[in-house]
């Protein structure tokens, strides 16, 4: 098992992250996420969250880049509402770069770019990349139940991965904290 802090403790340059699930099942927020959806204040703070804000702001104030793109589909999922109302602001204010596409612009970047091919051998097409030399393929049910991850060495995979990022970088917008 890849022990899965290591990467964020070791890069040096970039993270980047793909989302493209309207959900994901994330134990350390299933209770916030519930209160938020019951209509109740949610402070976005526990010990792991403590432990990702800090990280994001230390290696931020180094100069390092945290990034994110998120596939957004509609309508919203309750899972896509409390990362856009109450995650994604801290996160940001934290120093993360997070970017949105819509799901049909996401469908034609990968029907044009022909990453349809990349999903097909991956199984998936979420990811971490890091350093530009580092991917993590990260592999989940279809309903947003982390099953696991896979590092990719491969030269390939990382060059898709880069080319994945840069389309989906620039054709998403930036989450606007205003």
């Amino acid at each position: 098992m890849i022990d899965f802090k290591e990467p964020f403790l070791s890069f040096t340059k970039s993270a980047f992250r793909l989302e493209t699930l309207p959900e994901y099942k994330v134990d350390y927020e299933e209770n916030l996420i519930a209160d938020y959806i019951a209509g109740k204040e949610v402070e976005y703070k526990n010990e792991h969250i403590d432990w990702w804000l800090d990280l994001v702001q230390d290696r931020t104030a180094k100069s390092m880049n945290f990034e994110r793109v998120h596939v957004v589909s509609e309508p919203l999922t309750d899972y896509l509402r409390f990362k856009l109302g109450v995650a994604y602001p801290k996160t940001s204010a934290a120093g993360e770069r997070i970017r949105l596409i819509t799901e049909d612009n996401f469908d034609d970047i990968c029907d044009e770019d022909e990453f349809d091919t990349v999903f097909n051998r991956w199984g998936a097409l979420d990811f971490w990349l890091f350093d530009d030399s580092r991917l993590f393929i990260m592999d989940y049910a279809d309903d947003g139940t982390w099953l696991g991850i896979n590092e990719s060495f491969d030269e390939d995979d990382i060059k898709d991965a880069m080319r994945i990022r840069d389309a989906v970088s620039y054709a998403s917008s930036p989450f606007n904290l205003a």
